[in-house]
C-alpha cells in the first residue's frame, strides 16, 4: 500500500472540499493548512497511522502549518484555491479513510478562515510547543489529544468551540451538549450548516 504524503493529502481536501461545500464556503491556504491538521489529527486518532508518511506540522503564529503543503499552495497568498488550477490527487483512498476524512471536512469545513485559525490556537499540541518556542509539533501528542476529544470510551464529546460558536455558552456559563459519537457530532454539525445556508 502506497502511503499519503501531506501534498496529497491537501490534494485531496481542494478536489472533495467542493464537493461538499459548492460556493458555501471558501477554501483559501490558511484553511487548507487547518483542514490539513485536523485530517490529519482525527485520522491517526482512528488508527488510520499506516496510511500516511512524511507529515510534520509546525506551529506557527496563525497555527500548525505544513511546510511542504506551505511550499506546494503559498503562491495563492489569501486568494481561494480553485479546484481547476490544483492537479488531480494521482493515488488510490483506502474507502475506510476516505469516510474518516469526508467527516472532518464536514466538521470543520464550514468554518472561516480565520475562524479555523482560532480553533486551531484552541488545541493542545498547538499551544504546547508555540509556548515552548518548538517549531514542530509532536506527532504523538496530535494524535493523543484527538483520541481524548474525539473516540475516548465512556465520555461524551463536545464539538468544536467555533463550530458550533460555544464561547458565548461558556461566558454565560450555559451547559454544552455532549455527543455519543464523533459520526454524531458530525451529522449534528451537518444540519446545523447545510439548514443555515
Amino acid at each position: 500500500m502506497k502511503k499519503i504524503t501531506p501534498v496529497q493529502l491537501a490534494h485531496w481536501i481542494v478536489y472533495n472540499f467542493p464537493n461538499i461545500y459548492s460556493d458555501k464556503s471558501e477554501l483559501t491556504h490558511l484553511k487548507l493548512q487547518k483542514l490539513s491538521y485536523y485530517c490529519y489529527g482525527i485520522s491517526i486518532a482512528q488508527g488510520f497511522d499506516e496510511f500516511f508518511r512524511d507529515f510534520i506540522f509546525e506551529a506557527w503564529k496563525h497555527g500548525p502549518v505544513c511546510r511542504s503543503i506551505y511550499n506546494e499552495f503559498k503562491s495563492y497568498g489569501s486568494s481561494e484555491i480553485q479546484k481547476e488550477n490544483v492537479s488531480q490527487p494521482n493515488f488510490d483512498i483506502h474507502q475506510k479513510l476516505h469516510s474518516a476524512l469526508t467527516k472532518v471536512l464536514l466538521l470543520y469545513g464550514s468554518l472561516t478562515p480565520w475562524k479555523i485559525r482560532q480553533q486551531s490556537h484552541l488545541e493542545q499540541p498547538w499551544i504546547k510547543a508555540f509556548n515552548k518556542g518548538i517549531s514542530e509539533i509532536d506527532n504523538l501528542e496530535i494524535k493523543k489529544c484527538f483520541f481524548e476529544k474525539y473516540f475516548k470510551s465512556g465520555s461524551k464529546i463536545i464539538g468544536p468551540e467555533y463550530v458550533f460558536d460555544l464561547s458565548s455558552f461558556k461566558i454565560d456559563g450555559i451547559p454544552t451538549v455532549g455527543y455519543n459519537s464523533f459520526d454524531e457530532l458530525v451529522e449534528t454539525a451537518k444540519k446545523l450548516y447545510f439548514k443555515n445556508s
